[in-house]
């Protein structure tokens, strides 16, 4: 008899709402129950009942467990033990988790899935303590098999802070469901998706999704919004997401501005606009946000930082500006509200490149391939799947 292999994925955050990272957990664990996989997911304890039900469905047996638990090596210990995984994947957290010695000794491999945005670059090692650092990173790093960063900008961060040797990097874009993220069809659609959710029917949307930080470059937009909605009366904005600044967003909302909160119909929401705006002054791995808002053909204003210009290709799919430059960030935004044809056109170019490059199903079937690849070495049997080549931006 076959012996089950055994797949424990950690994931060092919450699963709170449906779609983008939840999403891709999800789809992953179903293909990969189908190839004869015991998945077993560990967690944060706010999982979305939604999130829950499909878990369920796919067959991925869900482990809760408080933040902290998350990061205890015991507790990663204990479960380990008893659940004597063929492989460990890592979601978040260090790129070096000392977890990944403790599966090692449990005869386990080790994959990091690394999605990890920086406040600031960790630049290479200089003085003694910085070199002692990365020499810790870089002993623990080598329990790891394989490292699938987000982007190409995140694979390097992870050369300059681990040391790790080039042939354990495999870049593996996010991943983005094109039949959720797709254009309205016609006019008359994206009209009824306004009137549903009280947008204003006529007149450009430009739509803010993601956090309400200081890093996303909230203040800058505010600054911007307000010249932006006196110097366009036809222009409405839309603000999705939480945080620390939500009461100063709200503050300065006006009759032509939108102030939504935490919501699970992003994807109609970004039917409904006609532009999107990423100010991030922090180095972003990827930008989920992004990727999705181009899968419904919608431009982008965006920063010029970390793995966003591998989502926003420039003055194809939306223009970049330098981070925390106002003056730019305006002019780029006006340009595009004035311009509808110049929308329509990177529109279309971004969902092209979704659909090249970030495709779900796609990156799916490649992500298990490396898994099974490695698997395969540990074995010496034949993987079962088929293996894509990722596409990385220049």
């Amino acid at each position: 008899m076959t012996k089950t292999r055994r797949l424990l994925v950690w994931a060092h955050c919450h699963l709170p709402k449906p779609g983008g990272f939840e999403r891709q957990i999800v789809e992953y664990g179903k293909r990969m129950n189908r190839r004869g996989w015991a998945v077993r997911l560990c967690c944060g304890d706010d999982v979305h009942r939604d999130v829950r039900a499909a878990l369920y469905k796919a067959g991925v047996e869900l482990v809760t467990l408080r933040i902290d638990e998350l990061a205890s090596l015991a507790v990663f210990a204990r479960i380990a033990a008893r659940f004597r995984p063929d492989f460990v994947q890592y979601h978040f957290g260090s790129p070096t988790p000392v977890h990944a010695v403790v599966a090692r000794l449990l005869g386990a491999k080790n994959v990091m899935r690394d999605h990890g945005s920086r406040t600031v670059l960790i630049p290479p090692p200089s003085g003694l303590v910085d070199r002692l650092k990365r020499l810790r990173r870089a002993l623990i790093g080598r329990a790891m098999d394989l490292y699938l960063p987000v982007s190409a900008y995140n694979g390097e961060q992870i050369r300059n802070e681990v040391g790790v040797a080039e042939d354990k990097i495999r870049v593996l874009h996010n991943s983005i469901d094109l039949e959720r993220f797709r254009p309205a069809h016609d006019p008359e659609e994206k009209a009824r998706i306004r009137r549903v959710l009280g947008f204003p029917e006529t007149g450009p949307i430009l739509a803010y999704v993601g956090q309400l930080t200081e890093e996303k470059g909230i203040s800058d937009l505010l600054a911007v919004q307000q010249e932006l909605l006196a110097a366009r009366p036809e222009l409405s904005t839309i603000w999705v997401g939480t945080g620390p600044l939500a009461e100063k967003v709200a503050a300065a909302a006006g009759p032509r501005t939108l102030v939504l909160g935490k919501r699970t119909d992003v994807a109609d929401i970004l039917r409904a606009a006609d532009l999107v705006v990423a100010p991030s002054l922090w180095f972003e791995a990827f930008s989920l946000a992004l990727a999705e808002a181009a899968a419904t053909e919608l431009p982008a204003v965006a920063s010029r930082i970390g793995g966003i210009p591998e989502v926003v290709a420039d003055e194809e799919t939306g223009l970049l500006v330098e981070p925390g430059d106002r003056t730019a960030l305006r002019e780029a935004l006006l340009r595009l509200i004035d311009d509808p044809d110049l929308r329509r056109r990177m529109g279309r170019a971004g969902r092209a490149r979704v659909e090249r490059m970030f495709f779900l199903d796609r990156q799916i079937e490649t992500w298990i391939g490396h898994v099974e690849a490695l698997f395969a070495d540990r074995s010496g049997t034949a993987p079962e799947t088929r293996k894509t080549r990722t596409e990385i931006s220049p």
